[in-house]
Protein backbone atom coordinates (compact mmCIF):
# COMPACT_ATOMS: atom_id res chain seq x y z
CA UNK A 1 0.00 0.00 0.00
CA UNK A 2 1.04 3.59 -0.17
CA UNK A 3 0.22 5.75 2.72
CA UNK A 4 -0.37 9.16 1.91
CA UNK A 5 1.43 11.82 4.71
CA UNK A 6 2.43 15.49 5.13
CA UNK A 7 5.14 15.08 6.79
CA UNK A 8 6.79 12.35 9.84
CA UNK A 9 8.25 12.82 13.12
CA UNK A 10 12.04 11.98 14.12
CA UNK A 11 13.57 12.62 17.41
CA UNK A 12 17.43 12.93 17.59
CA UNK A 13 19.74 12.06 20.40
CA UNK A 14 22.76 14.91 21.21
CA UNK A 15 26.10 13.88 19.71
CA UNK A 16 28.38 11.15 21.57
CA UNK A 17 30.35 13.53 24.33
CA UNK A 18 28.53 16.81 23.77
CA UNK A 19 28.20 18.65 26.90
CA UNK A 20 24.20 18.11 26.44
CA UNK A 21 24.45 14.64 26.19
CA UNK A 22 22.24 13.82 28.99
CA UNK A 23 19.44 15.83 27.13
CA UNK A 24 16.36 14.48 25.83
CA UNK A 25 16.19 13.89 22.32
CA UNK A 26 15.38 16.66 20.23
CA UNK A 27 11.70 16.05 17.94
CA UNK A 28 12.14 17.28 13.95
CA UNK A 29 9.17 17.16 11.87
CA UNK A 30 10.19 16.22 8.34
CA UNK A 31 8.22 17.47 5.25
CA UNK A 32 9.10 18.88 1.56
CA UNK A 33 10.24 22.20 1.34
CA UNK A 34 6.61 23.49 -0.25
CA UNK A 35 4.55 20.71 1.87
CA UNK A 36 3.56 18.84 -1.11
CA UNK A 37 2.35 15.06 0.20
CA UNK A 38 4.55 11.78 -0.06
CA UNK A 39 3.58 8.69 -0.37
CA UNK A 40 5.46 5.95 2.51
CA UNK A 41 6.01 2.61 1.45
CA UNK A 42 3.29 0.31 2.92
CA UNK A 43 2.11 -2.89 3.76
CA UNK A 44 -1.07 -3.70 4.55
CA UNK A 45 -2.62 -7.35 5.96
CA UNK A 46 -6.18 -8.54 7.42
CA UNK A 47 -5.77 -10.35 10.88
CA UNK A 48 -9.18 -11.79 12.30
CA UNK A 49 -10.15 -11.81 16.40
CA UNK A 50 -11.25 -14.59 18.42
CA UNK A 51 -14.76 -14.23 16.73
CA UNK A 52 -13.51 -13.90 12.83
CA UNK A 53 -13.84 -9.89 12.73
CA UNK A 54 -11.40 -8.77 10.23
CA UNK A 55 -8.93 -6.21 11.33
CA UNK A 56 -7.18 -4.25 8.72
CA UNK A 57 -3.72 -3.06 9.65
CA UNK A 58 -0.76 -1.39 8.04
CA UNK A 59 3.02 -0.92 8.45
CA UNK A 60 5.24 1.76 7.09
CA UNK A 61 8.59 0.02 5.74
CA UNK A 62 11.75 1.93 6.56
CA UNK A 63 15.28 1.78 5.32
CA UNK A 64 18.58 3.20 5.30
CA UNK A 65 18.74 7.16 6.00
CA UNK A 66 19.80 9.53 3.26
CA UNK A 67 22.75 12.29 4.03
CA UNK A 68 19.83 14.69 4.37
CA UNK A 69 18.59 12.79 7.59
CA UNK A 70 21.89 11.02 8.50
CA UNK A 71 22.37 13.69 11.13
CA UNK A 72 18.91 13.32 12.85
CA UNK A 73 18.51 9.38 12.92
CA UNK A 74 19.51 6.41 10.97
CA UNK A 75 16.57 5.41 9.74
CA UNK A 76 13.88 6.82 7.10
CA UNK A 77 10.09 5.84 5.94
CA UNK A 78 11.21 4.83 2.42
CA UNK A 79 9.06 7.36 0.23
CA UNK A 80 8.08 6.07 -3.57
CA UNK A 81 7.73 9.02 -6.17
CA UNK A 82 4.94 9.58 -8.13
CA UNK A 83 6.55 7.64 -10.96
CA UNK A 84 6.60 4.53 -8.90
CA UNK A 85 2.90 4.33 -7.81
CA UNK A 86 1.53 1.88 -10.18
CA UNK A 87 4.99 -0.61 -10.06
CA UNK A 88 4.66 -0.59 -5.87
CA UNK A 89 1.09 -1.03 -5.96
CA UNK A 90 1.19 -3.59 -8.78
CA UNK A 91 -0.25 -7.29 -7.68
CA UNK A 92 2.82 -9.27 -8.77
CA UNK A 93 6.00 -9.45 -6.70
CA UNK A 94 8.88 -7.10 -7.94
CA UNK A 95 11.73 -8.80 -9.09
CA UNK A 96 14.79 -8.12 -6.52
CA UNK A 97 16.72 -5.15 -8.67
CA UNK A 98 13.17 -3.39 -8.91
CA UNK A 99 12.49 -4.01 -5.21
CA UNK A 100 15.73 -2.74 -4.15
CA UNK A 101 15.24 0.47 -6.68
CA UNK A 102 12.12 1.34 -4.85
CA UNK A 103 13.50 0.40 -1.06
CA UNK A 104 16.85 2.73 -1.88
CA UNK A 105 16.60 6.18 0.14
CA UNK A 106 14.87 9.69 -0.77
CA UNK A 107 17.10 11.46 -2.76
CA UNK A 108 18.58 13.84 -0.53
CA UNK A 109 17.09 17.31 -1.15
CA UNK A 110 13.61 16.35 -1.37
CA UNK A 111 12.94 16.97 2.85
CA UNK A 112 13.36 19.72 4.85
CA UNK A 113 13.46 19.51 8.59
CA UNK A 114 12.16 21.45 11.26
CA UNK A 115 12.78 21.47 15.01
CA UNK A 116 9.87 21.17 16.82
CA UNK A 117 8.53 21.53 19.92
CA UNK A 118 8.14 18.33 22.71
CA UNK A 119 4.58 19.19 22.76
CA UNK A 120 4.59 16.21 20.02
CA UNK A 121 6.01 13.41 22.55
CA UNK A 122 2.05 13.32 23.72
CA UNK A 123 -0.47 11.74 21.57
CA UNK A 124 -3.18 13.77 23.36
CA UNK A 125 -1.56 16.69 21.73
CA UNK A 126 -3.20 16.55 18.51
CA UNK A 127 -3.31 19.94 17.10
CA UNK A 128 -1.47 21.56 14.28
CA UNK A 129 0.59 23.49 16.72
CA UNK A 130 2.98 20.62 17.00
CA UNK A 131 4.56 21.01 13.83
CA UNK A 132 5.49 25.07 14.33
CA UNK A 133 8.92 25.38 14.29
CA UNK A 134 10.23 26.68 17.30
Amino acid sequence: CLVPVDGFFEWAKPAEGAPDAKRAKTPFHIHTPDRTPLALAGLWETWYDAEERPLRTFTILTGDANRFMTPIHHRMPVVVARADWETWLAPTPLDEAEAARLLAPAADDLLVADEVATLVNRPANDSAEIIVPV
